[in-house]
């Protein structure tokens, strides 16, 4: 309610409170996971609506860290409301597991749940700044000022955080390869590569060119984020078409 009311009315008190009420909800969401973890013995995924509540803190923690860093809080409105939603689809069917799997109490597993957590959230976050400086780049295109072209950050902005918040993910992505492929090399060394992972390589390899694209070939703002919103889309459509049609091991059914 602060970021809307900051947004809305640009009221100070509003402002000075945003960051640090979202601190405080993020260190209490964070000991929540940590504390249910601890008592059903798992890591904190073993079912649809504690995924749900990890991606929430997930994509709060990577905001939070996009704020600060560039000092900029007027795009939370934008992106806590998908916090709130989670959380609450979180919060309706959460309850405890009572058959936990033994993957689900491997530390690497867990390792390599989190990270790629936190790179999905980074890829989100990502695609709303990339649409938001596509609009205010139209904005300024057709003279059409208003609210959203007082209120957002600069196009230079804009495109610093989409491109921050690429590189976060594609770090922690990149990690997720990692330890998942020598997690899996031990526990299942027959589907190293199925579709699945196919995939991750993909859209891995797209977000990987739109940094270059960056900071090796110097596209513009414009056309990076376009990029990055086709990485993320190609993503969003690899995984659901894999998750609908295709099975293996990342089912954790055996």
């Amino acid at each position: 309610m602060n970021y809307l009311v900051h947004f809305l009315k640009g009221n100070r008190i509003a402002g000075r409170l945003t960051a640090p009420l979202l601190v405080g909800s993020v260190l209490i969401h964070t000991v929540y996971n940590i504390l249910r973890g601890i008592h059903f013995r798992h890591h904190p995924m073993a079912s649809i609506y504690e995924i749900l509540s990890v991606t929430a803190l997930a994509l709060a923690i990577v905001y939070l860290v996009v704020e600060l860093w560039r000092r900029n809080k007027s795009t939370g409105v934008f992106v806590l409301p998908f916090v709130f939603l989670i959380q609450v689809s979180s919060a309706i069917g959460i309850g405890p597991t009572h058959e936990i799997k033994p993957i689900l109490q491997d530390a690497w597993f867990g390792f390599h749940t989190g990270s790629i957590t936190l790179a999905y959230c980074a890829f989100f976050l990502s695609a709303v700044y990339g649409i938001m400086l596509l609009l205010l780049h139209r904005v300024l295109r057709k003279k059409k000022f208003g609210l959203l072209f007082d209120r957002l950050p600069s196009l230079t902005t804009l495109a610093r955080m989409n491109r921050g918040s690429t590189l976060v993910g594609f770090i922690f992505l990149t990690i997720s390869i990692v330890v998942g492929m020598l997690w899996a090399l031990e526990k299942y060394p027959d589907e190293l590569f199925n579709a699945r992972v196919i995939s991750v390589f993909i859209f891995w390899a797209i977000f990987g060119f739109s940094l270059a694209a960056h900071y090796i070939f110097k596209w513009s703002n414009r056309h990076v984020a376009i990029l990055m919103l086709a990485g993320f889309v190609t993503m969003v459509l690899s995984s659901a078409v894999v998750n609908m049609l295709l099975a293996s091991w990342h089912e954790f059914g055996a």
